[in-house]
């Protein structure tokens, strides 16, 4: 076995898994992002008091909830 069928092996693995993956997350509700350059970050580094948003998109999402990070 060369290095090309080892590789092509190895990448193949990793693009199945990395799909199962994504495919699994995406299907988690939450809250809309304010900034697709920030996403929800200044929401949660600027609340008013530590774990406001956190406790509302809990209760409005449920125990669990998709947030969106810097750049998406």
């Amino acid at each position: 076995m060369n290095y090309t069928t080892v590789f092509l092996v190895a990448v193949l693995a990793i693009s199945w898994i990395a799909r199962r993956r994504s495919g699994t997350i995406r299907t988690i509700v939450g809250p809309p992002s304010p900034s697709w350059i920030f996403g929800n970050m200044l929401q949660l580094l600027l609340s008013p008091q530590y774990g406001d948003y956190e406790f509302q998109w809990g209760k409005v999402y449920g125990p669990v909830y998709r947030i969106k990070g810097c750049l998406g």
